[in-house]
């Protein structure tokens, strides 16, 4: 049984239907497991939102965020007392810095 509600906001969103439209540009297989293990992520955030680490606020200028890498994408979170917000899914290689600002 859940215990949090995931909510993808729309700049994470908009990543997943980017990420996803690149990678199918090569295979739709491809993209259609990626998106496969990045609803697996968020089916274990609604279980276990605590179980991924805070981020260093040195490295990151955002409060609370956490975050959590599969494969070679990162996936930045926060959570409150209901809700694990989803903020960004960045490819590890970016700035993710800059793109969190």
């Amino acid at each position: 049984m859940k215990k949090y509600n995931v909510v993808i906001m729309s700049l994470a969103e908009k990543d997943i239907n980017e990420i996803f439209s690149y990678i199918a540009n090569e295979s739709i297989e491809n993209a259609n497991k990626v998106l496969e293990d990045f609803y697996k992520v968020f089916e274990n955030l609604e279980l276990y939102p605590f179980m991924f680490k805070e981020i260093n606020k040195i490295l990151v200028n955002k409060k609370d965020y956490r975050l959590i890498q599969v494969d070679n994408y990162l996936f930045f979170y926060k959570i409150n007392t209901k809700n694990v917000y989803i903020m960004r899914i960045i490819h590890s290689k970016r700035n993710y810095n800059f793109l969190l600002n």
